[in-house]
């Protein structure tokens, strides 16, 4: 694993922030443009993030005002993907226009990401949030409950590996020797037996998800995606030992994921008590080991895997690897 390079502690985006560097997370406090100069291009598998959402959750900027913004910071981290396998994962939500209509700048949106930062939109895939706040005072539409997840790549070489999910009983069933149905589970058989996959079902595109389950993790302004949302893509999109990045880290959720996938993570914010937050979360997490100070920002990541996992989550039934 190649190391990072030093930032400039000098730079005014960083300073009167600190940055938290351990074994294997660091988490920087400040503008996201400036800590993306402490890291080489092709430094990380995976960016994973969400950026704030245009016009809510005291965010001011929107329409291109805020497109500007957010192409400002993609240029600066793009590159910092690894252009033959590298992924981005963009994780967002509009709120209505002024006038209550749909906002059709967040599909807009997609198309100048390809255009301006010679990316591929691979899939999306709509969280369907199981939880998803009543509708409140909007009587002329029904009540929002989806958000989009926009997988991107840099190549066509993009790393891939499905996440499997464990067989329901009623496919195990169809599957028994002499059912006359087993060539209908899978559509793919021999000698008329159909064949399951050893590692489970290939899962779909629509991520069916609660947002505030019991997911152990803290909350912060702005709200947080589920951990297993992080999981899911850093499974799919990473190798053990590979390096994530999220540029809009809020309550460490990507990171406290990659450490405990065995991965390691870079995050950045400039809410300061978001940092606060990541960094406490994650050094439960981890045993507690860092040293923080913006001046000491040279660091090299050992690829050893977590210090002390995370507990793995319940009821994910998805093997680490």
């Amino acid at each position: 694993m190649q190391p990072t390079n030093a930032a400039t502690a000098s730079d005014p985006r960083l300073r009167g922030g600190k940055s938290y560097h351990a074994p294997d997370w660091v988490v920087w406090q400040g503008d996201c443009l400036a800590a993306a100069a402490a890291y080489p291009d092709d430094q990380f598998q995976l960016l994973l993030t969400s950026p704030p959402y245009p016009g809510l959750h005291g965010f001011p900027l929107r329409g291109a005002a805020y497109h500007a913004w957010l192409h400002e910071r993609l240029a600066a981290w793009v590159p910092k993907v690894r252009a033959q396998t590298g992924v981005v994962v963009l994780v967002y939500k509009y709120g209505r226009t002024d006038d209550g209509w749909f906002d059709l700048d967040q599909l807009i949106l997609l198309k100048e990401i390809e255009q301006q930062h010679g990316l591929k939109l691979v899939d999306l895939y709509p969280w369907d949030k199981l939880n998803s706040p009543p509708a409140g005072s909007h009587d002329r539409h029904d009540r929002d409950e989806w958000e989009i997840t926009a997988v991107f790549a840099r190549s066509p070489d993009y790393f891939y590996r499905p996440v499997r999910k464990p067989y329901s009983p009623k496919t195990i069933a169809k599957n028994k020797t002499g059912n006359p149905r087993q060539a209908d589970v899978l559509g793919k058989h021999t000698n008329g037996h159909a064949r399951l996959h050893p590692q489970g079902a290939r899962q779909g595109n629509v991520l069916r998800i609660s947002s505030s389950g019991d997911q152990g993790r803290p909350r912060v302004t702005g709200g947080s995606f589920p951990r297993q949302l992080a999981e899911r893509f850093i499974l799919q999109h990473t190798r053990q030992g590979d390096g994530v990045a999220d540029p809009f880290c809020g309550a460490g959720t990507t990171l406290a994921e990659a450490v405990r996938l065995g991965r390691w993570g870079v995050g950045v914010d400039d809410d300061a008590v978001a940092v606060e937050t990541a960094v406490t979360w994650l050094a439960q997490l981890t045993g507690g080991r860092f040293v923080n100070g913006v001046e000491d920002v040279s660091y090299s990541h050992k690829g050893q895997g977590p210090v002390n996992p995370v507990p793995e989550l319940k009821n994910s039934g998805i093997s680490v690897f």
